[in-house]
């Protein structure tokens, strides 16, 4: 019945397309019109009458729909969840045509029915596979490109004080360096100094990863004046984090820690 697009074949049935071929479940397709060349179109493998073929299994993606098999099309697949293979909408954290795939690493989809995954932005992750909502950078850390699925920790000198950050903030007035900066962190331990005097009563350790500001400070060796680490001279104690004290046998005003005096003669003129 070239009418209807419908025909029995045996026990079988086939289909005839618009152009007029009849589809067999040989993978081939005799013509009617003999001037057109055989081309295979479409293949049910023999599906016995009154029954619906297994379209999924034949064209992936596909659904009967009581006539013919369809693709679901973009952001969906067939799905068996109801009993009966219908289409549809990918979930979360996958996306495709025709087929749900899970997004790569990197890659993420909010929202049900995506065709595509998108990049994670900049500041966050999406660490694992089929990731449905990308993760900012917790405080200390950073994701400075798209498609990222891990964040970076913030060195030593450097800062992020903010979740979601893609860059760390270096320490110091106007940028700073690494080579007189650092970020520390703080140990309640005692510190021994000259003659046995504890001296200052904490110690302090550099880290990287920072989460503020108030963790940067000069290294050791070095101290801070008019917004910039220098160099400690002799007779000064710098432990670091900008602490700044006098060795034994010297002498310094506490204002002006970095003036420092040498005690002849009688030691005792010092403190």
């Amino acid at each position: 019945n070239p009418a209807s697009g419908n025909c029995r074949f045996f026990y079988w049935v086939c289909h005839i397309d618009a152009d007029g071929y009849i589809l067999f479940d040989n993978n081939t397709a005799n013509p009617l019109d003999n001037e057109r060349e055989s081309t295979w179109v479409k293949d049910f493998h023999g599906v016995p009458t009154g029954e619906a073929p297994d379209c999924n299994a034949l064209l992936p993606g596909s659904h009967w729909d009581g006539a013919d098999c369809v693709l679901c099309g973009a952001g969906k697949e067939v799905s068996r969840a109801t009993g009966e293979p219908i289409c549809e909408q990918c979930p979360p954290g996958r996306s495709g045509t025709n087929r749900c795939d899970a997004c790569f690493l990197g890659h993420f989809s909010a929202d049900a029915g995506s065709a595509e995954c998108s990049e994670c932005p900049v500041g966050h992750k999406c660490a694992g596979l089929g990731t449905s909502n990308p993760v900012p950078c917790p405080l200390g850390f950073f994701a400075s490109a798209n498609a990222s699925d891990s964040c970076g920790q913030c060195s030593a000198a450097t800062y992020a004080d903010t979740v979601g950050s893609s860059q760390c903030t270096p320490c110091g007035p106007s940028g700073g360096s690494s080579e007189t900066w650092t970020t520390w962190h703080e140990l309640l331990v005692q510190r021994t100094v000259d003659e046995g005097a504890a001296w200052p009563a904490q110690q302090y350790v550099p880290v990287a990863s920072a989460t503020n500001k108030s963790a940067c400070g000069c290294k050791t060796d070095h101290y801070f004046k008019d917004g910039h680490c220098l160099p400690c001279t002799k007779g000064m104690l710098c432990p670091g984090n900008n602490i700044v004290g006098t060795a034994g046998g010297y002498w310094a005003n506490p204002l002006a820690p970095d003036s420092v005096w040498e005690c002849f003669k009688n030691p005792s003129r010092c403190p």
